[in-house]
């Protein structure tokens, strides 16, 4: 996918939840430069992509989702790690992100999900954007958007000194759809959640 937002897409996320997201409203009210996403802080799972053309895909992308969440019970994770990410689009422009540590059981059961989430969905989207299943990808909530560096170094260290740091049980997943509006932005909305661990 080469980031356009013409084209109707869909992404995986687990939504932080509504304490944390309280925690985290009250740090970057009170730091230049933060900011929280606009549909809510969220840990991506799998980004935008796009379905192949078939009018049984959303039905089916659903149904593979449903099965792989019911596979897997909850877990918790555990986000403290800050660090200053380019950004995927904009390669001029910085993003902070609170991260999962790589050396912790957190990040491995994630990984694990996720690779099974990823196998199902492979033949569900383009074959261009098998890429965003395959590589390497970090939990992480963001903490701001594309901003500059000298910018996003400062609010690292903001974050890094009030020891920002999100714990939740990943239960469920949302499923979201993007699609441009009228007014050319890229509208977000919810298309169902799924919960982990909940048998068929």
């Amino acid at each position: 996918m080469d980031g356009g937002i013409d084209a109707i897409t869909y992404s995986l996320h687990a939504m932080v939840p509504e304490a944390a997201e309280q925690a985290l409203a009250g740090w970057v009210a009170g730091t230049s430069g933060a900011s929280l996403s606009p549909w809510g802080s969220h840990m991506t799972v799998i980004g935008r992509f796009p379905l192949m053309e078939d009018a049984d895909a959303l039905p089916a992308l659903m149904g593979a989702i449903e099965e792989s969440c019911g596979a897997t019970e909850p877990f918790a994770i555990r986000l403290n790690k800050t660090a200053v990410r380019r950004h995927r689009y904009e390669s001029s422009r910085m993003i902070v992100m609170l991260e999962c540590d790589g050396r912790t059981d957190d990040f491995d059961r994630f990984v694990q999900y996720r690779a099974g989430l990823a196998s199902r969905l492979a033949s569900l989207i383009g074959p261009t954007d098998i890429r965003l299943l395959e590589e390497e990808y970090v939990p992480h909530v963001s903490l701001t958007t594309g901003i500059d560096e000298r910018t996003a170094r400062r609010v690292a260290r903001s974050a890094e000194a009030a020891k920002v740091d999100i714990r939740f049980m990943l239960s469920r997943i949302w499923l979201y759809r993007h699609e441009k509006t009228t007014t050319g932005q890229l509208g977000t909305t919810p298309v169902q959640a799924f919960r982990l661990g909940a048998k068929p």
